[in-house]
């Protein structure tokens, strides 16, 4: 029998990193702004956001296609820092359980609040949607959603992002222990496989079965992910913690943001102005910022206590 490798649990009085803490922020808060940016900043927005430039789809919608690929490479690099190696069985279920625990109780919640926001707002269709859509409902809760190819989310057009980051946590030991025997090697075989499959499911979306493979399937994503991964094993990496009690705060709540925006946004757009003045589209947008920001706060809070119950129930 061979040997189990040795394992390494995740060590919970580690420093964050500011590095990673403020690129995380910095990257939410470019997807956000692009998903709800209104009318405003029209010329500077169809430069750098989703009306802009694509390159050559292997980065597409600009910088908030950077952003989204840079969310894969923080969960890379944070995954390493914190686990280095899971070698055996038992140390892989765990690592699975911890993460999918850490997911899926804010995600239903933002299914819940979007489901209940239909419902207020829709109440004309309300029936309409449980009758012919109850069991696309129900699978969204899966986390998989876009397997039925209608889309990235019925109720929470993040939805997608579960599948993907799931999929890419159910091949992180494989990913970690790759990428530390053969260094850049690896990475450059990576990028290889992600940027050319990225470019054919791209190019060909419209033949493809599924024609959102190119945003949730983990061999999409894996360039990213195992850079992250390389520079931790590197050591190539500001070490600086974050020592900013707000700060972290800050960084807990962008996750909620991340996941909620796209309800709160869908909930609050038909009640803003459409038209007029440029610093409407301002002001509108800021209200629309506080309304997030202070839903998200209250699911931040909500989740804290359900991960210290499930922490306490082992």
């Amino acid at each position: 029998m061979a040997r189990k490798k040795q394992v390494v649990a995740p060590t919970p009085h580690k420093d964050r990193l500011l590095f990673f803490d403020l690129l995380k922020i910095l990257f939410i808060a470019i997807i956000v702004y692009d998903h709800s940016q209104l009318f405003i900043l029209r010329d500077f927005n169809g430069l750098l956001f989703s009306d802009g430039w694509n390159f050559y789809n292997i980065y597409i919608n600009g910088l908030t296609g950077i952003a989204v690929y840079g969310m894969f490479f923080i969960s890379g690099a944070v995954l390493e820092y914190s686990y280095k190696r899971v070698g055996t069985w038992e140390s892989y279920y765990t690592f699975i359980k911890n993460r999918v625990t850490r997911l899926y109780p804010a995600f239903w919640m933002s299914l819940i609040l979007g489901l209940a926001l239909v419902i207020i707002t829709n109440a004309s269709i309300t029936a309409q949607i449980f009758v012919s859509s109850l069991p696309d409902i129900l699978f969204e809760y899966t986390g998989y959603y876009v397997l039925l190819n209608q889309g990235p989310g019925l109720i929470n057009n993040m939805s997608w992002f579960i599948a993907a980051i799931v999929s890419i946590y159910l091949i992180f030991p494989l990913v970690s222990d790759t990428v530390r025997k053969y260094r850049i090697y690896a990475i450059v075989a990576f990028m290889i496989v992600s940027f050319s499959l990225r470019v054919l499911l791209l190019t060909y979306a419209g033949s493809i079965p599924q024609d959102l493979l190119w945003r949730w399937f983990p061999l999409c994503n894996l360039f990213e992910f195992g850079l992250g991964i390389y520079i931790i094993q590197a050591g190539i990496y500001p070490k600086i913690p974050n020592t900013s009690t707000v700060l972290r705060e800050l960084v807990d709540l962008s996750f909620y943001v991340f996941l909620f925006h796209m309800i709160v946004i869908w909930s609050v757009i038909p009640i803003l102005p459409k038209t007029g003045p440029e610093y409407i589209g301002v002001i509108a947008y800021f209200l629309m910022m506080a309304v997030m920001l202070a839903v998200c706060w209250i699911v931040m809070t909500i989740d804290k206590k359900i991960q210290k119950g499930l922490r306490q129930s082992g």
